[in-house]
């Protein structure tokens, strides 16, 4: 899947749009579809809806300042896409709109109080900072495989500080709820409800479905760093519900170098509710690090996945995920694995697949005083070739298979080191350690 980090608008050429409200008191207008607003304003009616090919529906291009939408919503345009000649029609809906609430380079400015829906993206926070998107209904917006978005809210473009807070994010794709994307750093994602995030990847030529890929929340930078996802509820995602990646902006190149790329770390996951995610995708679970076939791509590290519940999804509960191992040019597993990860005080019951699981070549990650019951394989699982990790003071009971299976078996649990765990059933006795 790719997905190009778009460019942020020069603030001259904004301006320049239709339906600019200028500087000067707050007002209460009724805005146009591409209006662009430099002052306080609150929505007397809906906008939109918008139908004319790529125009977004309102930019916020002025620091400090509040869009009210005071319980009206922006809205786009969702149509299929015709089929080729003798092809045949896809269908689902994509949007023939941009963006629907745009901050273009803004400082300290705010939108709430409302919905968007029908744009490839509900809201992006293009560049700038410290903005902060509350109480919005961002509902239906959904792009193609082509599309630099496809989300309901979104960072992009090297932004920070910014809280995203308090919003319902549903039914958006194909790529996610919530995603940061380039350089969105520091930044705070908290107590959304994010829910049925579950739509195809679609082409954007045939208008048929190639893929499941949509999550509920989604770290994917490059260099996305330090942000904070906490305190949220997330449901139905068609793939992972959180998930943290190593994508760098070369990626698919033919030769990608990955340079000046960070990795998306660290990046603080606690206190969620993840709960029956990853039905359309394979098996995907609920909480994912993943780790990324690229020996130079930066790999999930000094991420803090804590205090979250996950239950009933479709795979893992968490999953530090290695792409099996996977390496191009053969580099060791160990290169393409996410490592120095703490996982701790999580519960995790009821998933499909294990509770915990550490893919081969994760290592030297710490894994401690989990909870983990009634799940249908393994409480915590660490493949073969899974080494250096620690798993302390961990509780397992009623997994389906095992509670703890450590599969190096040459030497025993190689250099894991299982200490002070509680487990009614083990598949090797260094396990039980």
């Amino acid at each position: 899947m790719r997905r190009i980090a778009a460019g942020v608008p020069a603030i001259a050429t904004l301006l320049a749009a239709v339906g600019v409200v200028g500087a000067g008191p707050a007002s209460a207008v009724v805005l146009g579809c591409g209006s662009t607003i430099t002052q306080t304003t609150k929505l007397t009616a809906n906008v939109g809806p918008c139908t004319t090919p790529g125009q977004d529906g309102i930019t916020i291009a002025a620091n400090g300042i509040t869009l009210n939408l005071n319980g009206f919503s922006v809205i786009g345009n969702l149509a299929v896409i015709p089929p080729p000649p003798g092809g045949t029609a896809g269908t689902t809906r994509v949007s023939t709109e941009g963006i629907g609430i745009r901050f273009a380079r803004t400082v300290g400015s705010t939108v709430t109080n409302g919905g968007v829906s029908g744009f490839q993206a509900g809201v992006l926070v293009d560049g700038g900072s410290a903005n902060v998107v509350k109480k919005v209904n961002a509902h239906n917006n959904v792009g193609t495989n082509n599309s630099d978005y496809g989300d309901g809210i979104t960072l992009d473009g090297a932004t920070t500080n910014n809280q995203i807070q308090s919003n319902h994010v549903s039914a958006n794709g194909p790529y996610s709820g919530i995603s940061m994307l380039f350089k969105a750093n520091n930044n705070l994602v908290s107590g959304n409800s994010i829910d049925a995030n579950n739509i195809a990847t679609v082409s954007d030529t045939t208008g048929l479905n190639v893929d499941q890929v949509d999550m509920g929340i989604r770290v994917e930078g490059p260099s996305a760093q330090n942000n904070n996802v906490t305190n949220n509820t997330v449901t139905g995602s068609g793939a992972q519900g959180i998930m943290v990646l190593p994508v760098c902006h070369d990626a698919f190149a033919p030769t990608p170098t990955c340079a000046g790329d960070k990795p998306n770390s660290p990046t603080l996951i606690s206190g969620n509710k993840v709960n029956a995610n990853g039905f359309a995708r394979g098996g995907a679970g609920g909480i994912a690090l993943f780790g990324m076939g690229l020996s130079i791509a930066g790999q999930p590290t000094k991420n803090t996945v804590i205090n979250n519940t996950i239950n009933g999804n479709a795979g893992d509960g968490i999953r530090l995920q290695s792409n099996g191992g996977a390496c191009v040019g053969g580099a060791p597993a160990t290169q393409c694995a996410p490592f120095n990860n703490k996982v701790s005080n999580n519960t995790a019951s009821q998933n499909q697949g294990n509770g915990i699981l550490l893919q081969v070549g994760s290592h030297d990650n710490v894994v401690g005083q989990n909870t983990l019951t009634y799940n249908n394989i393994d409480g915590i699982n660490v493949a073969s070739g899974a080494v250096n990790n620690t798993l302390r003071a961990n509780i397992g009971n009623h997994n389906v298979v095992f509670d703890g299976f450590d599969g190096n078996t040459a030497p025993p649990c190689d250099a894991n080191v299982w200490d002070s765990n509680v487990f009614n059933t083990v598949n090797q006795p260094c396990v039980a350690a």
